[in-house]
Order: C-alpha cells, then sequence, then structure tokens
C-alpha cells in the first residue's frame, strides 16, 4: 500500500508539485553522486559505489545494448545507477558538510522504474543529520515502466534543532518490491523555503488544527481552486493528504 508523505516532491518531466526558488544556492559534495565509479563494463552490476555503503553499482546500458532492457533511455546522467534489491537495507552516504541552524537543504534523486519485472513498489529518500531523521519521502512517485522521476525533499533548520553540528546523511531505501533503482543524487543549501506541506493554515505547524482542517474538508472538493486541504491536487480531500499531514507533523 502506498501512502504519500513527503516535504517535497516534483515529478519529472510532468509537473511539479511546488517551485523553488534560488537565491545564494550552495551545492553541497556529495561523492560519487551518480554511481560512476567503480566502472562497470556495459550490462554489467555488482560492485558497492565509491563513497556509499549498500546497495550495488549497475552499468545498464541503453536501447537494445543489454539483455535486460531496463531503461531504453539510459541513467539520467552518466553510464551507471545505484541500485538496491534489500528491503529496508538502506544506500547511505554520510557527508563532511553538518547541520546548521536556518538553513535550507534541498536533496534531489532520480528514482527509476524498470522496464520489466523488477518493479520498485515503494522506496524512501531520506535527509538526516547523525541518527536524526529531518525530511524524507517515502515513495510517492511511480514511475511509468523504463522511465525516471525527480524526488525532491527538502528541510529547513529550526534555530534550536536538536541534531545541529551533526553530519548529514542521505539514504536510499527500497521498501517493498524487487528492485529500487537511483541516480543523479544532489544536496544544496540556501534554496527558498517551498512552504511547510501540510499547514493548511500557514501558521508554520503541522499540527491538530490543519488535522481538524483536513478532517472537515474529507471528500471531493466542491471548488478545486479553493480546496485548501486538497494538499496533492486532485480536487479530492483524502488518505494521501492525510498522509502528508502526518508525514510533516512539527515535532
Amino acid at each position: 500500500m502506498r501512502f504519500p508523505c513527503y516535504i517535497a516532491l516534483a515529478a519529472m518531466p510532468a509537473f511539479v508539485v511546488t517551485s523553488l526558488a534560488s537565491a545564494a544556492v550552495t551545492q553541497i559534495p556529495v561523492v560519487n553522486p551518480s554511481f560512476e565509479s567503480p566502472a562497470m563494463s556495459a550490462c554489467t552490476w555488482g560492485s558497492v559505489a565509491t563513497g556509499w555503503t549498500g546497495g550495488l553499482v549497475w552499468h545498464c546500458g541503453v536501447e537494445d545494448q543489454c539483455f535486460f532492457d531496463s531503461f531504453p533511455t539510459g541513467p539520467t546522467d552518466g553510464l551507471q545507477i545505484g541500485f538496491s534489491n534489500g528491503i529496508n537495507s538502506p544506500i547511505v552516504q554520510t557527508l563532511a558538510e553538518t547541520l546548521v541552524a536556518n538553513e535550507t537543504y534541498t536533496l534531489r534523486v532520480d528514482i527509476g522504474m524498470r522496464n520489466d519485472f523488477w518493479h520498485v513498489e515503494e522506496y524512501a529518500v531520506r535527509l538526516l543529520a547523525g541518527t536524526t531523521l529531518l525530511a524524507e519521502d517515502p515513495g510517492l512517485l511511480y514511475p511509468a515502466p523504463g522511465q525516471w522521476e525527480t524526488s525532491i525533499v527538502q528541510f529547513t533548520v529550526p534555530p534550536n534543532h536538536p541534531a545541529i553540528g551533526q553530519p548529514l546523511a542521505i539514504q536510499l531505501v527500497l521498501i517493498e518490491g524487487i528492485q529500487a533503482d537511483f541516480d543523479n543524487v544532489s544536496l544544496t543549501k540556501g534554496e527558498s523555503p517551498a512552504g511547510i506541506l501540510g499547514d493548511i493554515n500557514n501558521d508554520g505547524t503541522v499540527d491538530a488544527a490543519d488535522l481538524g482542517l483536513l478532517l472537515g474538508g474529507w471528500g471531493a472538493c466542491s471548488n478545486c481552486a479553493a480546496c485548501a486541504a486538497d494538499l496533492n491536487g486532485d480536487c479530492n480531500v483524502d488518505a494521501s493528504d492525510l498522509a502528508i499531514v502526518l508525514g510533516n507533523w512539527s515535532a
């Protein structure tokens, strides 16, 4: 069962749930962000990606180059991708960058759906500081077979957050299915906050007041343009919107 809850998420290329304006944006170094090392021969897989723990690297080829025509147009960046076949066994990288108060971090990861039976049913993209989960996308995207979509997770650090000073970390996880495929990982700081998803009353927190508004608006929206509790824009207030509120609940 797929319950979407996320900080900010965009599908590529069809629609964007929320737009992010740039202001003094800084790229945070991620080692081997497109899983190009170690270099594999075409159509082979099996090595752990340099700079990462868990998962493996795959040179998946393009079109009919390999027996498994899993991604006809190839990876989104470079020649290789990272993948995991282990349920809840994350691909992890701990960064040199540490969590800073009042900073906004934006994590982007391309999510692939193989063009065969090795499908991902649910994945997670997580941003952590030390062992503290800051924000995650627990699997809203479901790309078409052979295609990629981009997950965007964003977190703005409160001035008194307990994980300030802890090293940032990225986790890419297969939650359900046979294989989860990832590519083109990037992390920035300094992008304009996209707003807090789930904050229906715009008071800066996601709490019982927002939950009450969501439950009060449950069902089909009578006016789609003025349906504040319809957080995913499908003109219905339902379990998907509830998951967004619960997934972004303020501490």
